[in-house]
């Protein structure tokens, strides 16, 4: 059997470490290497995983200063001895069989990567999360003709192609070494994405299974859930965006890769410095020109509670642009249950409104919506969504301006 190493980094996660680690020491491949990082926990996290390396000497325990997840992800690969890798959050668990699955995958087909879906965990409720690009065994040239033009935005305005995280995959380590040790430390947000994409480009074989038994579980001290100052955010972003230069930059793909990293950027400055992105696009006029045309100081519900939804919600309430009355989702008991003041449709549309804003980056999700929206006799001017036209005449390269180092 194959040494696979799972790489764990460990911050401050003592609620749901001991699910996770039981998770992994249970896994039906046995033949496993379990390295974890704990960063500078200040809670009973390094405690957790002391213990446990006492009862499975297949445990391996660095511990470090705090350095971020690009810090703590580096220091576990390095630690590590297999030639095959797997990443798992310790917030998160893994279905006992799910690395014998995957390992059976990669050697059946001689892949480089394995790609699954994943089950997304909020409380007793689990909904299961699939790639956009189809499961199949993908080899070079079908990598070329089908993922590399697809993998960041497969769809319009932005949908994705494969999901970018670390943990839905397993790699050979010969592939992911060279980007994961050149990871930039500076990021917080965004971390798997600049490492996993370029990955692709150096694979000879990809799997992209339809299986799901990795466990995200969402809560609100999650990383992805935490919003820093706007100058902190939109540096994160410039960074993120200068990794993937640097990476796709010089590829021989990057006619195909560049384009989707801007839509890339674009939704990612959306979902987390909107207001540095209205500010830019605007240019001290009155109105956002990213979303629809609608007159200053109207009565708007939002539609829509996701990342986006809830970033422009923030961003509209502080311009005072619009009068934010009603704030609406389908699944708006979820968002309740979060702390977020969302309505059901049926309520917030029985409020006196001029518009109703679409707040999501799909079109496909956007069209569902407003079909959704006209079946309640909403003439259809009144409903709106982003200025797609806008958005596409913005210059990545000239946005940074004073960020630029």
């Amino acid at each position: 059997m194959e040494l696979i190493s799972i790489v764990i980094p460990v911050y401050n996660s003592e609620r749901y470490l001991g699910q996770c680690l039981d998770s992994v020491c249970g896994q039906t491949y046995s033949n496993l290497e379990i390295v974890l990082v704990d960063d500078g926990s200040t809670d009973e996290s390094y405690r957790i995983c002391a213990a446990y390396a006492d009862m499975d000497s297949r445990i391996k325990l660095v511990r470090k200063e705090n350095g971020g997840e690009a810090s703590a992800r580096k220091a576990g690969f390095s630690a590590s001895q297999g030639d095959v890798i797997l990443f798992v959050d310790s917030d998160d668990w893994i279905d006992s069989n799910a690395i014998e699955k995957m390992y059976a995958e990669m050697e059946k087909y001689h892949a480089d990567i394995v790609v699954t879906g994943y089950i997304e965990s909020f409380g007793s409720k689990e909904k299961t999360v699939w790639n956009k690009l189809q499961a199949d065994v993908y080899r070079r040239n079908q990598l070329e003709r089908d993922i590399f033009p697809s993998m960041l935005c497969c769809e319009e305005y932005f949908v994705l192609g494969l999901w970018p995280y670390l943990w839905n995959k397993m790699f050979r380590r010969k592939v992911i070494e060279p980007y994961l040790l050149m990871l930039n430390e500076k990021l917080v947000v965004g971390v798997d994405a600049v490492c996993t994409f370029p990955v692709f480009l150096d694979a000879d074989t990809v799997s992209i299974m339809q299986y799901a038994g990795y466990h995200y579980r969402i809560h609100q001290s999650s990383v992805m859930h935490q919003f820093r100052s706007k100058e902190e955010e939109v540096e994160n972003i410039r960074i993120q965006y200068q990794e993937f230069k640097k990476f796709f930059g010089n590829q021989a793909y990057n006619e195909v890769l560049l384009p989707q990293v801007n839509r890339y950027i674009m939704h990612h400055l959306m979902v987390r410095a909107v207001l540095f992105l209205g500010q830019k696009m605007t240019e001290g006029d009155a109105a956002l020109p990213m979303l629809e045309e609608m007159e200053e100081g109207s009565k708007v519900i939002l539609y829509g509670a996701g990342a986006f939804g809830s970033s422009l919600y923030h961003a509209l309430n502080h311009s005072g642009i619009f009068s934010i009355i009603g704030w609406c989702d389908r699944d708006y008991k979820d968002k309740q249950a979060m702390g977020y003041p969302v309505l059901s449709t049926k309520e917030a549309l029985q409020k006196e409104f001029d518009y109703v804003l679409i707040a999501v980056l799909s079109k496909k999700a956007k069209d569902q919506i407003q079909r959704e929206l006209l079946s309640y006799d909403i003439e259809d001017k009144r409903i709106k969504w982003l200025n797609i036209a806008a958005l596409d005449r913005v210059n990545i390269e000239k946005l940074w301006g004073d960020y630029l180092e």
